[in-house]
């Protein structure tokens, strides 16, 4: 079982629910869910059959327009969650 954690810029329960449908739709084995009162407005995703495609998370939000950045509870030493361009290192 993989779990991510989103940062996002989802305010609106009804663009939540709808982003939800989207996930679900697109990913069937991922369990996701907003919690929009905590301050991140984080979306959490769990696989429970193989891991979190982060990137396609990532891709699908901001089709529809919002944002989501992985959250990690590391060190910051995962090069996956470097910045990959100078726009993104310069933020």
């Amino acid at each position: 079982m993989t779990v991510e954690v989103f940062k996002t810029n989802v305010t609106d329960a009804d663009d939540a629910a709808w982003l939800l449908a989207c996930i679900h739709a697109r990913f069937p084995e991922y369990k996701a869910n907003f919690a929009l009162d905590d301050s991140d407005r984080i979306l959490r995703v769990q696989c429970n059959t193989g891991f979190v495609h982060t990137q396609a998370i990532i891709r699908l939000m901001s089709d529809a327009g919002y944002y989501a950045i992985v959250l990690s509870d590391d060190d910051g030493n995962d090069p996956s969650a470097w910045p990959h361009t100078l726009l993104e290192l310069l933020q």
